[in-house]
C-alpha cells in the first residue's frame, strides 16, 4: 500500500538510529531493551517489503538471480565479523554501534535517492528497458489495491508449503548462528581466530554458491527445461536433502577436524540453493500481495531462532560433547527432510485465486499511460 521505497527505507532508518543510540542508553537496561525492540521492528518490515520490488521490477525468468541479492546479509555478516573486533580494539565497543549505524544512514540516503517503486515512475529509465520489464514480468500484476485477503492467505497450502520449508531451513541455521562457534571450539578444537576466519569464509562461499544456483535456475526457466514448480522443487530439494544427509554424516564423523569442517561448510553452501527454490516461490503464487504473504512466511521463518536454540540448549546443558551434538544434528536432519516433504507435496507456482485483486480505474489508466508499444 505504501510502496517498498518508503517501507524499506523507513525500516533501515529506524534500525540505524536505534543502533546509534544503544551506547548512549547503557546507563539504563530498560532503555537498551526498548531500543533493541525498536531495532527489531525496523528490521522486521524490510524483508517482506523487498519482495514488492521483485513483483514490479524483475522479469519472471530472472527472479532467482534477484533473490540472491538477499544473500547480501551473508556478505554483511562476513564484513561485520571481520571488522567488529578491529574496531573494538582500536576505538572501543561503542564505535561498532556508531559506525554500523552511520553506515545504515548513508544507505538510506542512497536508497531514497535512487529507488523507485515501479519502473513506470522512474524518471531516467530507458524506454527499451521499460518495455522489456513490462512484457516479461507477471502479467497478472495489478498492484494489489484491494483488501488483503488474510483469511484466504492463512488457508493457502502453497503459502504454508513455503513457510514450512523456510522453517526447516532456518532451524539448523539458527543453531549455527547461536552455538556453532561453541561446537567448533569445544568439539573440533578451533581457536577463536580460526573460528572467525572459518565463519567468514563460509559466508563468502555461501554468497557465491547462491549466485550459481540462481543462475542455473534462471537458465532452466529461460530454456523451459522444467516447469516452474519443478524448478522450484529441485532447488528446494538441494537446499534440504543434501544438508539433511550431511547433518547425519556429522553425527558419526567423530572429531576428525578436516572432515567436520568440510561437511560443516557444505551444509551451509547447499542450503543456499533455497534462494532459487522456495524463497522465490512467494512471488510466483502472489505477485500482487507478495508483501503480506512474505510477512507471514517471515514470522514463521524466524521462530526457529527461539525454538531450535532452546532445543540445542537443552542437549548442551550436560556439556558440549559428541553425544549432545549428535542429537542436535539428527533433529536438524529430521527438520530438513520433514519440511521438504511438506513443500514437495503442497507447493505450487500458480498465481493463487485470492491474489487476483481488482485494480481501480486510476490504476488501469496509469498502466496504460506508461505502456510502451
Amino acid at each position: 500500500r505504501y510502496g517498498s521505497k518508503l517501507v524499506v527505507g523507513l525500516g533501515v532508518l529506524v534500525s540505524s538510529i536505534s543502533i546509534i543510540c544503544i551506547p548512549l542508553a547503557t546507563v539504563n537496561v530498560v532503555l537498551v531493551i526498548i531500543l533493541q525492540l525498536i531495532h527489531g521492528f525496523g528490521q522486521g518490515v524490510i524483508w517482506p517489503a523487498l519482495y514488492g520490488v521483485i513483483s514490479w521490477w524483475i522479469p519472471m525468468k530472472e527472479r532467482s538471480r534477484f533473490v540472491t541479492c538477499f544473500q547480501g546479509m551473508s556478505v554483511g555478516t562476513m564484513i561485520s565479523r571481520s571488522t567488529a573486533g578491529l574496531v573494538i580494539q582500536a576505538f572501543g565497543w561503542e564505535y561498532v554501534f556508531y559506525i554500523f549505524g552511520v553506515t545504515g544512514l548513508l544507505w538510506c540516503f542512497a536508497w531514497y535517492t535512487l529507488m523507485y517503486n515501479k519502473p513506470e515512475t522512474h524518471p531516467r529509465i530507458n524506454l527499451v528497458e521499460l518495455a522489456y520489464i513490462q512484457t516479461k514480468r507477471d502479467q497478472s500484476l495489478n498492484g494489489g489495491k484491494g483488501e488483503v485477503p488474510w483469511l484466504k492467505i492463512f488457508c493457502s497450502l502453497p503459502m504454508w508449503a513455503i513457510a514450512i520449508s523456510s522453517f526447516g531451513r532456518m532451524w539448523f541455521a539458527s543453531v549455527i548462528m547461536m552455538y556453532g562457534p561453541m561446537y567448533l571450539k569445544t568439539v573440533i578444537g578451533l581457536n577463536v581466530q580460526m573460528n572467525g576466519l572459518l565463519s567468514s569464509t563460509i559466508s563468502c562461499a555461501t554468497f557465491f554458491a547462491s549466485i550459481i544456483f540462481s543462475f542455473i535456475s534462471d537458465k532452466i526457466s529461460t530454456h523451459q527445461l522444467l516447469s516452474t514448480i519443478t524448478n522450484r522443487k529441485l532447488f528446494t530439494a538441494i537446499g534440504h536433502i543434501i544438508p539433511g544427509v550431511l547433518c547425519i554424516s556429522m553425527s558419526y564423523s567423530g572429531c576428525n577436524q578436516n572432515i567436520i569442517i568440510a561437511v560443516w561448510a557444505l551444509v551451509q553452501i547447499a542450503a543456499s540453493a533455497c534462494f532459487a527454490g522456495a524463497m522465490v516461490n512467494t512471488v510466483d503464487i502472489a505477485p500482487n500481495f507478495t508483501g503480506p504473504v512474505a510477512s507471514i512466511i517471515q514470522t514463521i521463518m524466524v521462530t526457529p531462532d527461539i525454538l531450535s536454540t532452546m532445543v540445542a540448549k537443552n542437549f548442551l546443558q550436560q556439556g558440549s560433547n559428541l553425544d549432545s551434538w549428535r542429537n542436535i544434528f539428527n533433529i536438524s536432519a529430521g527438520m530438513y527432510f520433514g519440511t521438504y516433504l511438506f513443500y514437495h507435496l503442497f507447493a505450487s507456482a500458480d498465481v493463487q485465486t485470492w491474489d487476483k485483486a481488482v485494480s481501480n480505474k486510476n490504476d488501469v489508466e496509469e498502466s496504460e499511460a506508461f505502456k510502451v508499444i
